[in-house]
Order: C-alpha cells, then structure tokens, then sequence
C-alpha cells in the first residue's frame, strides 16, 4: 500500500547523476527541470502513478522540441519505469510506501493509546450507591430557586435550613424536589418540626425519625390532609434517605 507524499525527496547526487547529466546535455536543461516537475506529479498521485500524457504535457509545456524522445530516454536510463497502466519511479514508490507504513503505525499508536485511556477512566469512576438512579438525576437536577415553600411555612429560618438540607444532599449525589418537600411539610405538620426535619438531613442535628406524623392536640380540629401516591412515594424516598443518614452517623 501506498500514500501520497507532500514533498519530492531527491538524492544528492541527483544533479551529478550520470545520466542526469548525459539527458541534459542530449535534451538541453528543461528536460532536467521536466524530470524533477514528472518526480512531483508521481509523488502526489494515486500508487505512484502517471500516465503517458501526464507526462508528454510537461515536456511539452518547458517547449522540449521531442518530448516522446525524452520518455524513451527516461525509460531506457531506469529515470522512470513502467506501473500498472502508467510510469512511475522505484525512489518514488519506496517513499510513498514508507510513508504508508508510518501512517498506520501512527494510526496503530493512537487507537491503542485511546483505548488505554478509556480503560484508565472507567477504573476509576466510581460505583453508584443510589437506591434509585432514575429519581436521583430527577432530584439533583433540582435547583434550590426552584423550591417553593408556602404560607407558615416559608420563613428565613426555614429558607436557611432548606439550603443546607439540598446543599448536603447535593453533595452525596441525592437531592430534593418541589414534590418531596411539599410531602415534607405535610407530613411533619408544623415550621418547627420541618426545620428540624430539614437541618437533621443537613447533618446538625443528631438522628432521630423526623418523618413521624406530627402529635395530634386537642386544639386540631382540621383532619390532617390526604397525600398523593406521588407525595407518598416521595416521602417514603426521603425516609431511606434519613435512615441511611442514620447509620452513617452512628
């Protein structure tokens, strides 16, 4: 296999040539200049390869009187040689050959390089200990702006503890909806249970199960409200959540 060559690499010797010499001297100058304009259109072709009236035209082009001429002398001398369906040059050839070689061992490199790389990454990235991935990325993607609290419940002390509560859940790769925390409020009844609630997931306060249902006094006269299976399913997430919580502080 072959590639394409940018740039003509002539030996050193190439105008001290013998034969170099004897065309010119048979040819006049241009039939040299010629030879080096045939080594560059060889070099950037396609395996190598002209044909013959690539070659005629640039003869022709330097006024040679006898352009076919010139070809016979090149092809009797070993200056070019007969490929496939045109000319080329055996220099030429081994150049685009060397250079094809270098390509894929580059190529080579850099694939096993990147699949080196790739290894390195996934051995490192860490295992997920999420209960359940799909609602975590939900809840993470929750910004703290997001978060509404209302009525009573939406004071500077309350805002505060909320912002730990979701900053410390952040952190463990969890987080909390507008949903759980209207859950939240419903289930613990009352500001100051809520921020009790709020602060002990943010890790101030020490274990306790703040998700009970808030004590019922005599004053209530209002049944507590029904919770959706939504607001259900995301209370109960918040409890695992505590629990773990729990251990880990103990």
């Amino acid at each position: 296999m072959r590639a394409q060559l940018k740039h003509v690499l002539l030996d050193v010797d190439f105008f001290t040539n013998p034969k170099i010499r004897a065309m010119q001297r048979r040819y006049n100058v241009f039939a040299t200049l010629g030879l080096i304009e045939v080594y560059m259109a060889m070099s950037m072709a396609t395996n190598a390869v002209i044909d013959n009236d690539a070659i005629l035209a640039i003869f022709e082009d330097l006024g040679a009187d006898d352009p076919q001429a010139i070809i016979d002398y090149l092809l009797a001398n070993g200056l070019i040689i007969k490929e496939m369906n045109g000319f080329s040059n055996s220099r030429v050839i081994k150049d685009q050959e060397s250079l094809y070689k270098s390509q894929q061992r580059y190529k080579k490199h850099k694939e096993q390089t990147e699949e080196k790389r790739c290894e390195n990454v996934s051995e490192t990235l860490p295992l997920s200990n999420h209960k359940s991935e799909s609602m975590n990325i939900e809840l993470m993607n929750t910004e703290l702006n997001e978060l509404v609290l209302h009525g009573s419940f939406n004071t500077k002390e309350i805002r505060d503890a909320l912002k730990l509560c979701h900053n410390r859940l952040k952190q463990s790769g969890r987080g909390l909806d507008q949903i759980s925390l209207d859950a939240l409020c419903i289930n613990q009844g009352s500001p100051e249970r809520l921020k009790s609630a709020l602060l002990h997931t943010a890790g101030l306060t020490k274990a306790r199960n703040v998700y009970s249902a808030p004590e019922k006094t005599a004053q209530t006269t209002n049944k507590k409200p029904q919770l959706s299976k939504q607001q259900q399913s995301a209370m109960e997430t918040l409890a695992i959540i505590e629990a773990e919580e729990a251990r880990e502080n103990h």
